[in-house]
């Protein structure tokens, strides 16, 4: 994946730039503390663990630089013309200042001829963060994903499925999660 700086509009007087998160291993400290502060327990995976994962192909374990200083990363798997956007996160200082939209142009851009997927939390009226689901699927509807209609039980949590395409390719997709990890054999794609 090329490395290289990306600008946000002249008026924000930002850049952006994209690094592996192999190049800076001291930067792992931001990772762990956005993974512990912005994911619920249950959906937060292990830094380290991601790291290993990260040596394989189509594996892009990424950090995103605001002026200098580390604004949010990403870990993105791509196979089978898909970009499974497994993390996205951004600090949240840095939230609600273009950074997330930014961040995502970058990975479109990258991967301009695949489709994207990611799993959110469903939005049900139920919970203690709705606040925070809504906002999430709000920021990727306005960013061109979709919402699929399809749901994915994996570890006994639920997710809703979005998309950049139409119409998803589910056999393709659960193959890409089942190459991830054998956790993924046992997950149900459904409706």
């Amino acid at each position: 994946m090329m490395r290289c700086p990306i600008y946000l509009p002249s008026n924000c007087n930002m850049e952006i730039i994209v690094r592996s998160v192999k190049e800076n291993l001291n930067a792992i400290k931001h990772v762990e503390e956005m993974m512990d502060g912005l994911f619920p327990e249950e959906e937060q995976s292990s830094v380290n663990g991601l790291l290993e994962l990260s040596v394989n192909s189509g594996v892009h374990f990424d950090l995103y630089y605001l002026n200098g200083e580390v604004c949010g990363f990403s870990y993105i798997v791509c196979k089978y013309d898909l970009v499974f956007i497994y993390y996205l996160a951004v600090k949240e200082k840095y939230q609600s200042m273009g950074c997330g939209t930014k961040i995502l142009e970058i990975i479109k851009g990258f991967y301009n001829n695949c489709t994207l997927v990611l799993n959110i939390e469903p939005i049900n009226g139920q919970t203690h963060n709705q606040v925070q689901r809504l906002r999430r699927l709000k920021f990727y509807k306005k960013n061109g994903l979709k919402e699929t209609n399809y749901f994915l039980e994996h570890k006994g949590v639920e997710y809703s499925i979005l998309s950049s395409a139409q119409n998803l390719d589910t056999v393709r997709y659960k193959k890409l999660l089942e190459d991830i990890s054998c956790d993924y054999m046992a997950s149900k794609i459904y409706r």
